[in-house]
C-alpha cells in the first residue's frame, strides 16, 4: 500500500507540474524543497513529510488532498484508529471527498506545551476546526481563539495559522475545504 501511495503521489505531482508548464527545478525552488527530494517524490521512491507535500500543493495551487487522493467513489471508507506517541504532535488525513476541491478530514493530536505551525493553504481554502479533547489556542493573523472540548472555529486557511496547547494534550478534527 505504501508503494502504491508513493507512486500515486509522485504521478499526481508530476502531472500537476506538467499542466502548469513548470520545470522540476522551478517547482522545487518555488516550494522550497530540494530538486533531489522532488525527483524522488515524482519517481515514487520518496518519503516526503506532510509539510513538504503541503508546500508543493500550495505552490501548485491545489489542496493537499489532490496529491494524495485515491479514487474510492462508491465504496465504503473505513479508517481504523491509530495509536500515536504521546510526546510528539501528529496529524492524519482520514478522508478526502474525491471531487474537485473536495473537503479533507484530518485528525490532529498535540501533546502539552506544543505549538504546531500550519502552512498557509491555497487561496479559497477554509479551515474548520473542532476540538475533540483538551484545550487549544488557535492563532491566525486576524485573531486568537482559545477553544475547549466541543468548540468550533473556521478561518481563511491562506493566512498564517498555528495551534498551541498549554498544560494538557488536545485532539482536534480539522476540515479543509476549497472553493476552487
Amino acid at each position: 500500500m505504501a508503494n502504491e501511495l508513493a507512486a500515486s503521489i509522485g504521478a499526481a505531482v508530476k502531472r500537476l507540474r506538467g499542466q502548469r508548464g513548470m520545470s522540476a527545478t522551478d517547482l522545487a525552488r518555488r516550494a522550497g524543497v530540494s530538486k533531489a527530494t522532488l525527483s524522488q517524490l515524482e519517481s515514487g521512491t520518496g518519503n516526503p513529510t506532510v509539510s513538504t507535500l503541503d508546500s508543493l500543493a500550495v505552490t501548485l495551487g491545489v489542496p493537499l488532498g489532490d496529491l494524495i487522493e485515491r479514487n474510492d467513489v462508491g465504496q465504503d471508507t473505513y479508517v481504523p484508529a491509530r495509536d500515536f506517541p504521546d510526546d510528539a504532535p501528529h496529524h492524519h488525513l482520514i478522508h478526502r471527498i474525491p471531487l474537485p476541491g473536495g473537503p479533507e478530514v484530518w485528525v490532529f493530536a498535540l501533546p502539552p506545551h506544543t505549538t504546531f505551525s500550519g502552512v498557509p493553504h491555497s487561496a479559497g481554502t477554509v479551515e474548520s476546526f473542532f476540538v475533540l479533547s483538551g484545550e487549544v489556542l488557535v492563532r491566525t493573523s486576524a485573531q486568537n481563539h482559545k477553544l475547549s472540548v466541543g468548540d468550533y472555529v473556521s478561518f481563511d486557511g491562506q493566512q498564517p495559522h498555528s495551534y498551541q496547547t498549554e498544560q494538557q494534550a488536545a485532539s482536534m478534527l480539522v476540515l479543509l475545504s476549497s472553493a476552487r
